[in-house]
């Protein structure tokens, strides 16, 4: 019985790979052969000294000029964000300081303590 469920789930896994394999669709295919064609153009470009395209989600070329001020702009934005969280969490750390320290005081060093032999636990 072991032996037989174990030839019958070898025979479906390989009819699932088989399946999965035969699944490649046209519009994939299209897909793969479009990226191709698009990653020669850009070779060629790199090999001739120009600048590689970007496109948009529509497929039409985006300026280059207009794609690095948007990229400045997005790390200048990433860099102000960071940089306000940490000060942010600075000052946070600061004030949570400020309130232990008012609700814990430290001793004075010059300070006796008192001797505390008879309160001691175990005496």
């Amino acid at each position: 019985m072991k032996a037989l469920s174990r030839i019958v789930f070898a025979i479906v896994a390989a009819g699932c790979c088989a399946a999965a394999g035969a699944q490649t669709s046209d519009s994939d295919m299209q897909r793969r052969a479009r990226n191709r064609e698009e990653a020669i153009a850009n070779h060629e470009r790199m090999m001739h000294g120009e600048a590689p395209r970007t496109y948009r989600d529509d497929r039409r070329p985006v300026a280059h000029v207009e794609e690095h001020e948007s990229a400045r702009e997005k790390v200048r934005e990433g860099a102000r964000s960071t940089r306000n969280f940490t000060h942010r969490q600075a000052e946070k750390m600061r004030h949570f300081s400020e309130r232990q320290n008012r609700r814990h005081p430290s001793p004075n060093p010059m300070t006796k303590e008192p001797d505390k032999a008879p309160i001691a636990i175990g005496k």
